[in-house]
């Protein structure tokens, strides 16, 4: 696996300047909140606890967002509960919601890694790549997919201070671009 930049190596990174939480867009924050909700609608079961993490989930969906044009862009934006937001006030949105998150309680440690993984022959494009380096802080990663689960999981325990690590099985990205 390369990364496709040596400008931002692997880990957490410091964010480029403090945001209060007031400061952040009040839709980005609506939008991530409803994600969590309609989720635990759809998996949660009563009586039962478990975890999940709509700002990780927002964000993955948000990233991808990058990729898209034209109306499939103001499709996915109305499904992140963005409708009428365009792709650059999205980003700058999900940038000060990070800005925000990991700097507003110096007592609380508060950790929010991002990456790509492509296989070498996926070529994504600028718009994309620009899009979630600049507003997610993440990184790029090409090589072979079938590398990936190992490269991937140590990302995930070095960027969780080793509470998750083994997101993938062997084997889960088996034909995966």
């Amino acid at each position: 696996m390369s990364q496709v930049t040596n400008q931002r190596p692997v880990g957490i990174r410091p964010v480029d300047q403090a945001v209060s939480a007031a400061a952040v867009d009040r839709r980005i924050v609506d939008a991530v909140n409803n994600i969590g909700f309609k989720l635990y609608e759809r998996v949660g079961k009563p009586g039962t606890n478990f975890l999940i993490s709509p700002v990780s989930i927002a964000y993955a969906l948000a990233m991808v967002t990058n990729g898209a044009e034209g109306e499939p862009l103001k499709k996915m934006l109305k499904g992140l509960g963005l409708e009428g937001m365009g792709l650059a006030q999205a980003n700058a949105g999900f940038k000060a919601l990070t800005q925000a998150l990991m700097s507003e309680n110096a007592e609380v440690t508060m950790n929010i890694a991002n990456a790509i993984w492509a296989a070498d022959d996926v070529k994504p494009k600028a718009q994309f790549t620009k899009g979630v380096m600049k507003s997610f802080n993440a990184i790029m990663n090409q090589g072979d997919m079938r590398q990936a689960v190992a490269k991937i999981n140590d990302f995930v325990s070095k960027n969780t201070n080793k509470m998750i690590p083994d997101m993938l099985k062997p084997g889960a990205l088996d034909g995966a671009i």
